[in-house]
């Protein structure tokens, strides 16, 4: 029989209700007794169990203990001892080794050499971190820091992980050494983690709640940043076809994780945005037109042709906008191009002093109105800049990127 520890301290009597805590949690009553949901911190006695049930990993990292089974099993009727003869709990570590093992079974063999991630995955752990935040990933119970609780970092319970302690020799040491429990709702929603239901318990989800949309974002960008490292994936696959061109014995081989990250960090890394638009600056610089028109048409034709522009939603229309948007700018036509030219010279220091500034660059717009002194590079340059500022482009790139 193990030897009750010393009921904490600052568990004294008071309401179930606590404006301080994190709103899964509620204070528990000395009298009360054990539960379902109680959290108990990892004792010397629980750290012996844990070495002897648990994978090491995890019972190295476990910081508590939660009690699973239900609280009408744990209930004692007078002197007589709970009808559970065996107290369910599951072993509570920081949620990092769950985000890691999420990770490492989606790496690829560079990736988990040089110990990164590809940008494209961080979507999905994100989805991810939204239902384990809500407790709607069975296997995990997400606890949230709280100081007086002694959970420090974000957690989870790993309920696969459970086991069994005699409750004739663990009762009370669990009912004396926990903090708090879960509240009834969260309670439930424990019991339904672990019956494995297919119903869904209605608790609060952060959103809208307890947190805006904005806060639990920023919440869940959080624990991503802190959890690994990661590099966007034209990065990592330009790192990859280098690494295959390198001789057997190449020296230069990325010796270690470290010279791996700097490697593909010195990759050019080029978007799908970038990508497209530099197919267009090939596509106009190979183009002798400078009417206005063709020009909207071979810009819409190359478009087209995207990749990148035939995946959204709607292509077509997509590129009409495109094609409104160049037609009510003009800026590629010689008149707008020799307004700008005569500004820039009428604001120029250097002309200030003549004695006739004004019939001066009167007579170079003129000249210029009778040529086409307009390359392709030059002209291409300026399409390729108003395409890839136009609002619709970048919005409709940016949800297309990770």
């Amino acid at each position: 029989m193990i030897s009750v520890a010393p009921v904490l301290t600052h568990m004294t009597a008071q309401d179930d209700h606590n404006d301080s805590r994190h709103f899964t949690y509620r204070d528990v009553h000395p009298d009360e007794d054990l539960g379902q949901g109680n959290i108990v911190p990892k004792t010397s006695a629980l750290a012996r169990i844990l070495a002897e049930r648990c994978p090491k990993h995890v019972e190295g990292e476990t910081t508590h203990v939660l009690v699973l089974t239900q609280s009408c099993d744990l209930a004692r009727r007078g002197s007589r001892p709970c009808s559970a003869q065996t107290i369910l709990v599951a072993p509570v570590s920081p949620i990092w080794g769950v985000i890691i093992d999420r990770i490492t079974a989606n790496q690829s063999e560079i990736e988990r050499f040089a110990g990164i991630c590809r940008q494209s995955f961080k979507g999905e752990i994100r989805m991810f971190l939204e239902r384990l935040l809500n407790n709607n990933v069975e296997e995990h119970f997400y606890l949230h820091p709280d100081a007086d609780v002694g959970i420090v970092t974000p957690s989870c319970a790993h309920i696969r992980l459970c086991f069994g302690l005699d409750a004739k020799g663990y009762y009370q040491h669990l009912r004396a050494n926990r903090t708090v429990s879960l509240t009834e709702s969260f309670g439930n929603k424990l019991g339904w983690h672990i019956a494995w239901l297919y119903a869904r318990v209605g608790t609060e989800d952060w959103v809208p709640y307890h947190s805006s949309k904005e806060e639990f974002h920023e919440m869940i960008s959080n624990l991503l940043s802190n959890a690994y490292p990661w590099m966007p994936d034209s990065k990592i696959a330009e790192a990859r076809k280098e690494l295959l061109q390198l001789p057997d014995n190449e020296c230069a081989f990325p010796a270690s994780p470290e010279e791996m990250r700097e490697f593909i960090d010195l990759m050019p890394g080029r978007s799908a945005k970038d990508k497209a638009l530099r197919s267009i600056h090939a596509v106009l610089t190979r183009s002798l037109s400078f009417d206005d028109d063709k020009i909207i048409q071979t810009v819409l034709s190359c478009l087209r042709q995207e990749r990148p522009v035939k995946d959204l939603p709607e292509p077509e229309q997509f590129c009409q906008k495109i094609g409104e948007y160049l037609a009510q700018e003009r800026l590629f036509c010689n008149d707008a191009i020799i307004d700008r030219i005569g500004n820039l010279l009428h604001s120029h220091d250097d002309l200030s002093a003549l004695p006739d500034k004004r019939s001066v660059i009167e007579n170079v717009r003129s000249r210029l109105g009778k040529i086409r002194l307009f390359d392709n590079k030059a002209l291409t340059n300026k399409i390729y800049n108003l395409i890839s500022g136009d609002p619709e482009f970048k919005d409709a790139m940016k949800e297309r990127e990770p």
